[in-house]
């Protein structure tokens, strides 16, 4: 038995405080995507993009984008690891839609920053998906550290507002799940402007359920030689000597063998705002 389509506010605000009424508007929109992304769950086990929780079971959908299985398969993730992937999904499966747009409502275009179809929230800009290790990120199949990157414990829903950046005006709203296997979201190693050879460089791994005990720290799959400082389940600490030519990928042994996925490393230079790295003279 098909789930009936829960009715997606329309965007336009005809009355009260424009900007009380448009943040009301965001917040009522982000419930309705909880509820719909809900019962994705309930019958898929599995969690979704924003714009396919109206799309058709129907591989002639027009546009494109509507047909659920467009792309090879809905970009899915399970809510215990995290990372999004390509499924195709069964008609027995696939029991929406779970929304249903205003006829005529604002779209992410297919030149646009995200997901294609995606609704625009009531500034003009899309709503954006979290999962904890990162921005959802539909176009390349995967996930990101830009806007709020890995900093959600949940997957979360976020408008960016009337300014259209991660700001205080934000409107945010969790699931409430979590990822609850080994995982890591993030590997930034921070280096002070001008002195990579000081030997005194932060490396910072976020992640979840790393386990209590210290393990190892992988660079491309290997033992790094990287001891760490701190170890907790939710992120790793080491000082490395050096700073590498090209960024590996990063990933953990835990200390019961257990390997966490590879994330590439980040190298952020950090210090004093009038530090400069080149002079070039005209």
């Amino acid at each position: 038995m098909k789930r009936a389509a829960l009715a997606i506010l329309a965007l336009g605000v005809a009355a009260g405080s424009a900007p009380a009424a448009q943040r009301t508007a965001a917040e009522l929109q982000l419930a309705n995507f909880q509820q719909a992304m809900e019962m994705f769950y309930l019958d898929t086990n599995r969690l979704t993009t924003i714009e396919n929780l109206d799309d058709i079971f129907d591989p002639n959908a027009e546009p494109p984008h509507q047909w659920i299985n467009n792309g090879g398969g809905a970009l899915v993730l399970r809510p215990e690891e995290g990372v999004p992937f390509r499924q195709v999904l069964t008609e027995d499966e696939y029991q929406g839609p779970y929304l249903s747009y205003p006829s005529g409502a604002e779209r992410e275009d297919p030149d646009g920053d995200y997901d294609e179809g995606t609704p625009l929230d009531p500034w003009g800009n899309p709503y954006y998906f979290y999962s904890p290790l990162g921005l959802i990120e539909p176009k390349q199949d995967g996930l990101s550290l830009r806007y709020y990157g890995d900093q959600f414990d949940t997957y979360t829903f976020v408008s960016h507002g009337p300014d259209g950046v991660p700001s205080e005006n934000d409107v945010i709203r969790s699931m409430g799940l979590t990822v609850t296997e080994p995982a890591v979201s993030s590997a930034t190693l921070t280096v002070e402007i001008g002195n990579k050879d000081d030997g005194n460089h932060e490396l910072l791994i976020r992640g979840y359920v790393l386990g209590a005990d210290p393990g190892e720290i992988l660079f491309d799959g290997e033992p790094s030689g990287v001891l760490p400082d701190n170890w907790s389940g939710t992120e790793v600490r080491a000082t490395m000597t050096e700073v590498p030519d090209s960024a590996p990928m990063v990933s953990v042994s835990r200390a019961d063998g257990t390997e966490t996925r590879a994330v590439e490393m980040v190298i952020e230079e950090d210090g004093p705002p009038t530090a400069v790295d080149d002079w070039w003279l005209y």
